[in-house]
This record gives C-alpha cells, structure tokens and sequence, in this order.
C-alpha cells in the first residue's frame, strides 16, 4: 500500500495477461483489509465481474501487485458469507481516487470452489440462451 495515491501509477495496466477463465459481470459485495492489518479495518465494495480464478473491483487505494488481502464475500449460490485470502494480481487508477483492483483467489475451499464452477456454467448457458456472445470477452 502506498501513501502517494496517483505518483506513478499507470492509468492503464500494460502487463495485463490474457484471460483465463470466463468472466461474468456480477455486482457481489466484498468486504477486504489488508492481510496483516492487526486492526482488521475492513473496507467494502462491489464487485465489477467475478471469475472462477478471481474477481475484479474498485477500492479507494492504491495496493501494489503481490499485497495480500483477507475478504469476505457472499456468493449468490451459498448461503454463508466465505472469508477467504485474495492476492491483488493489477490495480488501476480509473479516475479520481478510484482504483481498479485485480484479485486472485488464493484458499477458496473445494467445495466452494466447485459450487461456484457450478453457478458460473449454468450463467453462462443462461446467458448464450439469451444471445449474448461470450467469445467477445475473450
């Protein structure tokens, strides 16, 4: 984390890779502090997409590549909240004060992970019914 907000930051992310999994555009609330943080102050935001690899959303602060993260998210296909550790992979500034986070799954438990890989299939049958072309997320 940096107290410098926008020195140095790109206003794009040059290294982005290649995608690996589908991503679906879903607004889940993530609740995220800093894994180390010993007052665990937690910060909340909404999800811009998620994937079975990760989750992308805004956050009010800069986090370097690499920074750990402890989050709680409710998933729409369980009923529990799930804490689990994310791994910040990209951070954007978009505008303002506004970044935009990148954050790979890092201790999902199997079970959760094969219920959400269960959840973003049948979303993604629902969503080709309906016409939409997935190949243009790719």
């Amino acid at each position: 984390m940096r107290e410098d907000k926008n020195e140095g930051i790109p206003e794009k992310d040059e290294g982005f890779e290649q995608r690996k999994y589908f991503r679906l555009d879903k607004a889940i609330i993530v609740s995220y502090c800093l894994k180390d943080d010993p007052r665990k102050k937690y910060d909340m935001s909404q999800t811009k997409n998620i994937s079975y690899g990760g989750l992308l959303f805004t956050a009010g602060q800069y986090f370097e590549k690499g920074t750990s993260l402890d989050m709680i998210i409710k998933f729409p296909f369980i009923r529990e909240r799930i804490k689990m550790l994310g791994e910040v992979t990209y951070c954007s500034l978009k505008k303002g004060n506004i970044y935009e986070l990148g954050v790979k799954f890092c201790d999902l438990e199997p079970r959760i992970l094969e219920e959400f890989k269960k959840y973003l299939v049948r979303m993604k049958k629902i969503r080709e019914a309906d016409g939409f072309d997935f190949q243009s997320l790719l």
